[in-house]
């Protein structure tokens, strides 16, 4: 049967219109996919790509890619508000877990702040002197450190702190205790430093004419520490000056092992070492950082008046717009990549919950 020309002109339309939603149908299938290189979740795009392109470059929180934060996705949480008293200097923070730690504090009633609930409330414990420095072995024994060169021993979870019967000569600024020892290394102004354990303070010395803000016990064996324009090595015994780095002023060092540590201070500046002896630069011009803190080779915050971050050992940094407050931050501390605290001024108190 012949078919006339208006009905074969029909039958043209209706298939040109089959192939048409058969082509949109193959190119959909194509995109929907599981989002390795698409809007799925962004593992080879900057971030997770939940508001990419076909690219996957969307403005994710670079939990797989190169996306704004260095950091696992999570937030910062002010909690500031859950600190008993306002206005103080928190100058530093220890956890032992996602849900207890202590918070020291330089001004007020020369009070640790402990909690049990990750930063939710907290209990005043009390020390006769104000304390810069906090280490905890576990939930009942720790020590604490700061004023006038006193250090404080606790064995029930700082319900008690008693002060060890002789001081630093100066201001302890920071205490380091390598893993497994219960000998740990204090360091302070005026260039002293000593050791420390649950009765006494000892081989204590005047290392350099500056003062010393902050050390790092990564063995029993081998330490570093730094202050103003001085980093120091502690090895065989004894401290000595066989450090090739960048002339700055330091404030803050941190060693994970005795091969990998970083250091950071005024104008900016962080420094990286490889090998425990050679400094190379990684960033200035930022700021002045007071605080550092590494977990492992790769996931490192540093700390000045807001967190900067890195994933990648420090080649790149990162800042969260939500962590920049009017107050320096000096105090932090890592259990994991996705769960952290930050103390500074003012009674700031940072915590960080990633997923």
């Amino acid at each position: 049967m012949k078919l006339k020309k208006q009905q074969l002109i029909i039958v043209g339309v209706i298939i040109i219109a089959f192939i048409l939603v058969a082509s949109v149908a193959v190119v959909m299938m194509s995109n929907n996919d599981d989002g390795s290189n698409g809007n799925g979740d962004g593992t080879n795009g900057n971030g997770d790509g939940t508001n990419g392109d076909t690219n996957g470059d969307g403005d994710g929180d670079g939990d797989n890619g190169n996306g704004g934060s260095s950091q696992l996705t999570g937030n910062w949480v002010n909690m500031s508000s859950n600190i008993p008293d306002s206005n103080l200097l928190l100058t530093d923070v220890f956890f032992l877990n996602e849900n207890e730690g202590w918070i020291t504090s330089s001004s007020g009633d020369f009070a640790i702040y402990h909690t049990t609930d990750g930063g939710l409330t907290f209990e005043t414990q009390t020390t006769a002197l104000s304390c810069d420095a906090i280490y905890m072995f576990n939930e009942n024994e720790g020590f604490a450190g700061g004023q006038s060169g006193a250090v404080y021993h606790t064995n029930n979870g700082g319900t008690d702190w008693n002060m060890i019967n002789n001081f630093l000569p100066s201001h302890i600024r920071s205490m380091s205790f390598p893993p497994e020892s219960d000998t740990g290394f204090i360091c302070g102004g005026s260039g002293w430093v000593g050791k420390i354990n649950a009765t006494e303070i000892f081989d204590m010395e005047k290392l350099v004419n500056a003062d010393l803000s902050s050390i790092s016990f990564s063995t029993k064996n081998e330490g570093w520490l730094c202050g103003g324009s001085i980093i120091r090595h502690y090895v065989s015994g004894e401290w000595v000056a066989d450090q090739n780095y960048p002339y700055g002023g330091y404030n803050a060092i941190h060693f994970i092992d005795n091969s990998h540590g970083w250091a950071a201070g005024d104008d900016g500046i962080i420094i990286h070492t490889t090998d425990g002896y050679n400094w190379t630069k990684q960033i200035d011009n930022v700021g002045t950082f007071d605080g550092l803190f590494f977990l492992d080779e790769l996931n490192g915050w540093a700390l000045n008046f807001q967190v900067m971050s890195t994933n990648d050992g420090g080649n790149t940094w990162n800042t969260d717009s939500s962590t920049v407050v009017d107050t320096p931050l000096v105090g932090v501390f890592f259990i994991s990549p996705n769960k952290g605290f930050v103390v500074g001024g003012e009674s700031t108190f940072l915590k960080y919950t990633g997923e």
